[in-house]
């Protein structure tokens, strides 16, 4: 019987005292404990937390902008017809990675067989009238002919020496090896090949096409050279100067590369934005490729700061959060940063304690297995 008294007895302390709080108090207590997450060792170990102080760090200062891989106007090169003609033969998309002399494409026209003819025609009239002028210089040592012979002659040497010249070049724009014609005679097509190491970016072409004069066949890029092109707002220039880093990271590649600003287009562009011509530290054609979008942090200046590393926060709509250190677990501060980069954030306004260093994204996990525990 007394056992049922004093548990009676407790239990109504319990009750009374439950009443009798202040409810400013006990919200200002669960706010409390809603920001406390506890950690054991164990969840410690397997989340990779560890612990440590503010820190006071050299920071780099920053401006976020966007842009792209490009390549200088003397690294992109347009492939045209010189006569044009029907295409008999392509080989090549866009994207593809092609090597200097690489065959790309065969185009066939009549006029093609009429200037190769032409010009072995005038080959062997050259070798003839060539062999007649140094014949009559010889008969001219024994007066056998007469000057005038002689200059018609000369003459008429020159002037089919010229016209072969001619031909030749013709052909040579045309894409005709001369010494294939020479070799073996008319050709029946003529081949487009790759001037350079490179990519291929546009084909404007297809089989069975005929083209006029000047149409454009291939568009290719020279990638040894690449730089990135970022868009700045107006009023970020006063804070760009040539010659400041750049992190950049291209898309679909969590590589952070650097550079530095080459030049400055100060024109404010039908995006109304300023150029910036970067170039990379170090120029890879395998991953840098033209035409990929770009995210970059211009580097404008630099100042020491007390940070936290960035892996040590969480970010929330309104800003981060920090986690201090308390026994059996830590505790969420919600600050706001005046700054935050790739490595490091703001911590100024926390104050000095043992934070949370590396493993906030973790603690998300915990909290959540915690509130399911409950």
């Amino acid at each position: 019987m007394k056992f049922y008294k004093i548990t009676f007895f407790v239990a109504s302390f319990i009750a009374l005292a439950a009443c009798t709080s202040n409810p400013q108090e006990q919200a200002t207590i669960e706010e409390e404990r809603a920001d406390f997450i506890p950690i054991s060792a164990t969840q410690q170990e397997m989340a990779g937390i560890t612990f440590g102080p503010i820190t006071t760090q050299n920071v780099e200062q920053t401006l976020a902008c966007s842009g792209q891989v490009d390549v200088p106007p003397a690294n992109r090169i347009s492939l045209t017809t010189v006569y044009g003609g029907y295409i008999t033969y392509t080989g090549v998309y866009p994207g593809d990675k092609v090597r200097k002399g690489q065959l790309l494409a065969k185009l066939q026209d009549p006029m093609y067989i009429d200037l190769q003819r032409g010009y072995l025609e005038g080959k062997s009239k050259l070798a003839f009238v060539e062999a007649d002028y140094a014949r009559k210089q010889r008969l001219m040592e024994t007066q056998s002919v007469s000057d005038k012979q002689l200059q018609q002659t000369k003459r008429e040497y020159e002037s089919v020496a010229v016209e072969v010249q001619a031909l030749a070049a013709q052909l040579k724009m045309a894409g005709f090896s001369i010494a294939l014609i020479e070799e073996k005679g008319v050709q029946p097509e003529v081949e487009i090949r790759a001037p350079i190491d490179g990519f291929v970016t546009a084909v404007n072409i297809n089989q069975g096409l005929h083209l006029a004069e000047g149409d454009a066949l291939f568009e290719l890029i020279d990638p040894t050279h690449v730089h990135i092109e970022l868009a700045v707002f107006p009023n970020d220039l006063p804070k760009l100067a040539e010659g400041q880093k750049v992190y950049y990271r291209i898309a679909g590649d969590d590589v952070i590369r650097t550079g530095n600003i080459k030049l400055i287009n100060k024109a404010v562009g039908q995006a109304k934005s300023i150029m910036v011509h970067v170039h990379p530290a170090q120029e890879d054609e395998n991953a840098i490729i033209p035409g990929t979008f770009v995210q970059a942090e211009i580097v404008y200046a630099a100042q020491e700061a007390q940070v936290l590393p960035i892996e040590a926060v969480n970010e929330t709509e309104s800003g981060y959060i920090a986690y201090k250190r308390v026994e059996g677990g830590v505790e969420a501060i919600h600050f706001v940063p005046r700054f935050t980069t790739q490595n490091v954030v703001d911590a100024a306004v926390l104050d000095a304690a043992t934070y949370l260093l590396h493993g906030a994204e973790k603690l998300i996990t915990l909290e959540d297995e915690g509130e399911h525990d409950h």
